[in-house]
């Protein structure tokens, strides 16, 4: 319980301050007197009080000693008193210290929060002579004295020493300008030695950039081929191994499938290594190869693969079909491998102005977040992403609610209008 009486109080007396005080801590929160040089004044509007009336905030940048703080005041009304005070004037500062130190205990800052605005006292006025007027004086010093000794030069100096003063101006010159001569060749030899070595530079690190593009391609086309036909055969030589007792014809089947496998292996690395494959010549269909490759791939497992394509078939530009065959190829083997799976979907959509192709199955599904990367050995997702980074293409990986995976790529094309059609509709099942 409380109740209100009636008692006059003191008014609280401002204590003197000094730096070392200050510095040491001290007087944090309390009511001090301290003095400095203002540097800068600052002045912005705070907005409107809720008794009506707007208000000013008004901030002193002062000086003392080597420490530099601020005072502040909010004031309401035309008070024109921090204002008037002129920048280089020594104050005293009556306010409220709030000070900050680090961990050390060493300060950072010094406020003042002054009661009002008029809580100071100007101790002195800053001098009449300023930097400005100084320099200014300093100024029309030196230019009466360069009058002067103009006015010097031209009574003492004689014909005679301005003969001598031509001749050994012309004297000057030649030798300086056999310093030009010299310094110029020397320029050009140098520039001529810098341009060589910029040059070696550039052809070394176009040489770098070519060959690590080239062993970059190499090492993702022998993945795509080599290790995807690998799996292939291996599947043929299990099949095989389990029907040879019982039903030796059908294990001759898939023997001969590896066989057929290995043979066409050999091209692709032929091809993939010394890139001399004439898409002109070969009349390349992706629908076609994608039907190839995927039945090669799931032959000899218990995947039924469905190829089907949609859309106004036409030819692409070959880095486009190369790159969408080999992530087909790729994705189909990691359904071969590791999915489970019993049914895949492979889709081609040829659009107007885009090619999308969709690889889908039934299986566990996995997450490509949690799927092991290079680090691991495994380079296969990081082969479809360069690739899909290589054409423009987007790229999306997504396990789907039921279980299952689909990967599916969007590549945007010239229109149709600029390539010629070679199919209408062309679906193939195995």
């Amino acid at each position: 319980m409380f109740r209100p009486v009636r008692a006059t109080q003191a008014p609280i007396a401002p204590h003197s301050a000094s730096l070392k005080e200050i510095e040491a801590g001290l007087h944090h929160g309390e009511l001090i007197r301290f003095s400095g040089k203002v540097i800068d004044r600052s002045f912005r509007a705070g907005g409107v009080r809720k008794q009506g009336g707007h208000w000013t905030r008004k901030v002193l940048l002062l000086q003392h000693e080597n420490l530099i703080f601020t005072a502040e005041a909010e004031t309401s009304g035309n008070e024109p008193a921090l204002e008037d005070i002129p920048v280089g004037s020594t104050i005293e500062i009556t306010g409220v210290c709030f000070t900050e130190t680090d961990e050390k205990k060493k300060l950072e800052s010094l406020q003042l929060l002054m009661p009002t605005a008029a809580s100071f006292r100007v101790l002195a006025r800053p001098s009449w002579l300023t930097p400005q007027r100084l320099l200014i004086g300093v100024g029309a010093l030196l230019v009466l004295l360069v009058l002067g000794a103009i006015w010097t030069l031209a009574v003492s100096k004689r014909n005679a020493t301005l003969r001598q003063l031509v001749q050994d101006k012309e004297v000057a010159q030649d030798e300086l300008q056999q310093a030009h001569d010299f310094l110029e060749e020397r320029v050009k030899e140098r520039t001529a030695q810098l341009k060589f070595q910029i040059t070696a530079r550039k052809e070394s690190e176009l040489q770098f950039k070519a060959v690590l593009s080239e062993r970059t391609r190499l090492a993702q086309e022998l993945h795509d081929t080599l290790e995807q036909t690998l799996t292939g055969i291996g599947l043929q030589l299990d099949a095989s191994s389990k029907l040879m007792p019982a039903n030796p014809d059908n294990a001759t089947y898939h023997l001969d499938l590896a066989r057929e496998m290995i043979s066409q292996s050999q091209i692709d690395v032929r091809r993939s290594i010394w890139d001399l494959r004439s898409r002109a010549l070969e009349q390349f269909d992706l629908p076609g190869a994608l039907t190839t490759s995927t039945k090669q791939l799931a032959d000899g497992s218990n995947i039924v693969v469905k190829v089907t394509t949609c859309g106004r078939v036409r030819p692409l530009p070959e880095t486009i079909e190369e790159n969408l065959l080999r992530i087909a190829q790729e994705a189909m083997t990691n359904v071969v491998k590791h999915s489970k799976a019993s049914t895949a979907l492979v889709e081609l959509d040829f659009g107007p102005k885009t090619i999308s192709l969709k690889i889908s199955d039934n299986g566990i599904g996995f997450d490509p977040q949690d799927s092991p990367g290079p680090e691991s050995g495994h380079f296969g997702l990081q082969g479809i992403s360069e690739r899909a980074k290589r054409i423009g293409g987007e790229l999306l990986i997504q396990r789907g609610t039921e279980g299952g995976t689909t990967v599916s790529i969007r590549v945007a094309v010239g229109g149709e209008n600029n390539l010629p059609a070679n199919g209408a509709l062309a679906e193939a099942v195995s």
